[in-house]
């Protein structure tokens, strides 16, 4: 009987508090339907968050990056990014495809791997856009274990 009664009472809880604080939800950003005039232009880089602690061992190196983002013929867009590690600047240009038949974009050369646009609302920054890249797994024995992600979390100029 306690049992029971603490479950309703910690349900209960719960039920109260997200009613009086609610959770935001991440709100993806459809890449052939949103504006990409909004996101042209410079962007800084903020933070990386991925399950694995190799997919950002490489973030732990760099000092500073911004990114610039152009539109180009066709719906592509060039991500050029400016990336400080120690004395050394290194400079590198990805280029996206919008598809019509696609929610996300297409990084040429690697049509199977996801790429995103997130709000950054979710992440208590307004201004912000979250970048997550969603690999899929290598080998289809891999099926039980994560798909490697990373989120950047960019804001603007």
């Amino acid at each position: 009987m306690l049992k029971e009664m603490l479950s309703y009472f910690i349900s209960l809880s719960f039920l109260l508090y997200h009613a009086i604080f609610p959770c935001s939800f991440p709100e993806e950003l459809l890449v052939k339907s949103v504006d990409h005039q909004l996101y042209l232009g410079k962007w800084y880089f903020k933070a990386a968050v991925s399950h694995r602690e190799a997919d950002i061992q490489n973030f732990k190196a760099v000092d500073n990056v911004w990114f610039t983002l152009e539109k180009t013929d066709n719906d592509t867009l060039l991500l050029t990014g400016h990336v400080r590690i120690g004395d050394n600047c290194v400079n590198q240009t990805w280029t996206y495809h919008v598809r019509p038949e696609r929610d996300d974009m297409e990084l040429e050369g690697k049509a199977e791997r996801r790429n995103l646009l997130w709000s950054g609302k979710w992440a208590n920054c307004s201004e912000c856009i979250i970048f997550q890249e969603i690999e899929p797994p290598l080998k289809p024995t891999d099926t039980g274990r994560l798909p490697r992600q990373i989120h950047a979390v960019c804001s603007p100029e």
